[in-house]
C-alpha cells in the first residue's frame, strides 16, 4: 500500500475520502508520495506569499532526505490572472507564460518554480491548478496521480509544451478561461 504525506490540509479533509487504498500521514516518514496544497488567500498581504513559499521550502527540504518519489502540488490560477495575455487571445494557454496581479500570484508562481526545480532534480512532479475546491475531483486526481507507474508519468511529458517539460501541469477550470495541455477532467476518465 502506498503512503501519502499531506501538507497544507488536515488528513480528515473530505477530498481524501476517495483514497481508501492509500495510507495518509501528516508526517513524511515512510511516505512514497506527497501532496502539498499551496492555495493562497487571494490577497496582497505579504503573509500570503510567505505561507506559500515557506510551505513549499519546508516540504521540499523534508522530501530531500526521505523516501518520497512523487510530488503533487495543488494551487490556483493566481499566477496567471493578471490578464496580460487577454490582449492576444481570450483563453490562456501554457505558451503564454505567467501574468501576475497579486502577491498571492507571486506565491503560486514561486511554488510552481520550486516544484519544477524538484522535477529537474529527478522527482516525479504533478501540479493541479484549480480555483474552486472540488473535493470529489481533487480526490480522484490525487488517487490517479499517485497510482501512475513511472512509465505512465514519463509518457505525459511533451518537450514542445513549456509546462510539460520535465513536469506535468493540469488545469481544472470549468469556465474554460485557463486551458492547459492536459485537461484534468479528460485525464481522469
Amino acid at each position: 500500500m502506498s503512503s501519502l504525506w499531506i501538507v497544507g490540509r488536515p488528513v480528515s479533509d473530505p477530498c481524501f475520502g476517495a483514497l481508501s487504498d492509500l495510507a495518509l500521514s501528516a508526517q513524511h516518514e515512510g511516505c512514497d508520495a506527497a501532496v502539498i496544497f499551496v492555495e493562497g488567500k487571494g490577497g496582497n498581504d505579504l503573509s500570503t506569499l510567505n505561507d506559500s513559499v515557506e510551505r513549499m521550502h519546508e516540504a521540499l527540504a523534508s522530501i530531500k532526505n526521505s523516501s518520497v518519489k512523487r510530488l503533487m502540488v495543488v494551487t490556483g490560477f493566481s499566477s496567471l490572472t493578471g490578464r496580460r495575455w487577454k490582449q492576444h487571445q481570450a483563453t490562456w494557454q501554457s505558451n503564454l507564460g505567467v501574468s501576475l496581479e497579486s502577491v498571492d500570484g507571486m506565491g503560486s508562481l514561486i511554488a510552481e518554480i520550486l516544484a519544477k526545480s524538484a522535477a529537474l532534480g529527478g522527482m516525479e512532479v504533478l501540479v493541479l491548478r484549480q480555483d474552486e475546491h472540488d473535493a470529489e475531483l481533487l480526490g480522484r486526481w490525487i488517487k490517479k496521480a499517485t497510482s501512475l507507474s513511472a512509465a505512465e508519468y514519463t509518457a505525459l511529458h511533451d518537450q514542445t509544451i513549456p509546462d510539460l517539460d520535465g513536469w506535468v501541469v493540469m488545469n481544472h477550470d470549468p469556465s474554460g478561461e485557463f486551458t492547459g495541455a492536459i485537461d484534468a477532467l479528460t485525464w481522469l476518465q
